[in-house]
């Protein structure tokens, strides 16, 4: 890919994702609204948008939809307990869209983000 550089929406301030990803070489580029993200993703390249489904005030369906309008090809990777995820099979099959439960987050990361991006960390 063209670029390292990932879209990383929290709408909670954190800064634990942000240091996972730069450490794995990534350059994360947080955003803090949907519209920040569309805006984005209108003018500039990202390997992914990445956000965790508890640290955001929006539905995580709605917020894959409307990144798909903008962009339809880039990867979505959502950060979050699968099983208490509603939306679960709907947002899987959108297409280009993942799902890492969150006890896969940390150690296990690079493996996912290796198989979901073709990223090594």
């Amino acid at each position: 890919m063209e670029s390292d550089a990932v879209l990383l929406f929290e709408s909670k301030r954190n800064d634990e994702l942000r240091k996972l990803f730069v450490g794995l070489g990534m350059e994360p580029m947080v955003c803090r609204s949907i519209q920040d993200i569309l805006k984005k993703l209108r003018h500039e390249q990202f390997m992914a948008v990445i956000f965790d489904s508890d640290r955001v005030d929006v539905d995580a369906l709605e917020l894959v939809l409307n990144i798909r309008d903008v962009n339809n090809n880039i990867p979505v990777i959502v950060i979050g307990q699968s099983k208490a995820m509603g939306d679960c099979h709907t947002l899987l099959s959108i297409g280009r869209t993942y799902i890492i439960d969150r006890d896969g987050v940390g150690d296990g990361i690079s493996q996912h983000l290796e198989k979901r991006l073709g990223k090594h960390g």
